[in-house]
């Protein structure tokens, strides 16, 4: 069962697609789930705030569908393997949290008497680096940074009067990452089995101006319906991120997959209890990847981040299955891009979307904004009949210039900027209006 806070009908149809298909190589992790009989952990994995429900699709799949859904992070029950399999596979998390303790504390004396009752030795060793964060949401406690030094102060001095010996702090790069999450007087204490965030593939050295994180992109993919086999057509595409996580969803490609091949380490193969075999096991499975006819395409006005979104789908693995190319949204043409292949896939079974993510204003300057953003909604009625649209933006004057009536319109972080995903759906007749407006 689901536990969802804010359930919305029309984004639990979009999840439920996305957790048949769009999911679909979890689903052997799912099977293999009773193979795990160990200690079973209380876990909270984060995310972005929006996009809930597309995590909790995706920890449907992968045989966790006991979870509750809260804001920007889900709470469920998992063994070592379960854990081990949502760092490896996960799309939209951002972090996975495993519960050490939790208590009661109503000011700062208590909360050290309190965490210094846990038996850190079972958690860390004096050998060990280790940091702690904070996330405060109480009228008790109004300061994180104080609080985290408290929880700090507990761990050294526990060490310090058991072995005479204490771990240092290291912020950056710790052996072990601890993270203190306050709610009103209950404080929850857990380890961070990701110890840096899982939006960072590894693929993407270079970006745009205003790049999307790669576990947005994937969120606004999921929230959009994407699956194998869908024609997509990203007219913003910048660095290719949108593009390039479709790829690796259409391909079966596991984020974990790319992490490992650069290099990129997690907190928990630090941990005194990390199970290296059952690691090589979840880390080690094979991908599943399929291949296809290219159908996910990317434009953009500025060669030179076309440049760079090539170089990041060939590091990515997916070069083969995506197509980038320099052109202008204002007069693109289906007929006339990608040598066609636009025009000749929009006839195939599967869903034809566009996702973007136009400028704001914000970080890039443009003092045509509005300009083009009704261009956009031109292009859109255009060429792109039959389709669904889905256009995320934190201008929303900008966004009332499209022109086009929204389906729905979902809110959304992008990093600091609220922002708004509006679903606009092509319908043919819009097309035969431009025609009929064209003749006259």
């Amino acid at each position: 069962m689901v536990l969802i806070a804010g359930n919305d009908s029309s984004i639990a149809r979009i999840v439920a697609v996305s957790a048949r298909v769009y999911y679909g190589p979890m689903q052997q992790a799912a099977r293999n789930r009773a193979s795990d009989p160990g200690t079973e952990f209380t876990c909270t994995v984060t995310t972005l705030s929006g996009i809930e429900q597309i995590l909790s699709a995706e920890l449907t799949a992968l045989g966790i569908p006991e979870h509750t859904v809260v804001s920007r992070a889900i709470t469920f029950q998992a063994g070592r393997e379960d854990i081990y399999r949502c760092l490896h596979q996960l799309r939209t998390g951002l972090r996975v949290l495993v519960h050490i303790g939790s208590f009661e504390a109503h000011d700062a004396d208590e909360l050290y008497r309190k965490a210094g009752e846990i038996p850190w030795n079972s958690v860390i060793s004096g050998e060990n680096t280790f940091a702690v964060s904070c996330t405060v949401a109480s009228d008790l406690f109004h300061h994180s940074g104080f609080a985290a030094l408290k929880l700090k102060d507990a761990v050294v001095d526990q060490f310090r009067a058991r072995t005479g010996r204490r771990p240092n702090v290291e912020p950056e790069h710790p052996d072990v990452r601890l993270h203190l999450h306050i709610e009103g007087s209950r404080c929850t204490v857990s380890r961070d089995a990701a110890g840096d965030s899982l939006h960072k593939r590894g693929y993407r050295l270079k970006a745009g101006d205003a790049p999307l994180t790669e576990t947005l992109a994937a969120g606004l993919l999921g929230l959009s319906g994407f699956s194998p086999g869908s024609l997509l057509v990203d007219p913003f595409c910048g660095s290719g991120t949108i593009v390039i996580e479709a790829a690796l969803m259409a391909l079966g490609i596991p984020p974990g997959e790319l992490r490992t091949r650069f290099g990129l380490s997690y907190g928990c193969e630090r941990w005194l209890d990390f199970d290296s075999r059952l690691w090589k096991k979840v880390t080690g499975a094979e991908s599943h990847a399929k291949s296809g006819d290219v159908q996910l395409f990317g434009f953009d006005l500025d060669q030179k981040v076309i440049a760079i979104a090539q170089e990041n789908a060939r590091r990515a693995g997916v070069d083969h299955a995506v197509h980038f190319q320099q052109a202008d949204v204002r007069t693109l043409d289906l007929d006339r891009v990608a040598g066609g292949r636009i025009a000749a896939a929009r006839s195939g079974g599967g869903s034809r979307l566009v996702v973007a993510n136009p400028p704001y204003g914000e970080r890039l300057v443009d003092p045509d904004l509005g300009d083009l953003y009704r261009a956009t909604g031109d292009t859109l009625k255009r060429q792109f009949a039959g389709f669904d649209a889905w256009v995320l933006s934190g201008n929303f004057a900008a966004l009332k210039q499209v022109g086009l009536r929204s389906e729905r319109r979902i809110p959304l972080m992008n990093g600091p900027l609220e922002c708004r995903y509006v679903h606009f759906k092509l319908r043919e007749k819009q097309q035969e209006e431009v025609n009929r407006h064209d003749d006259t």
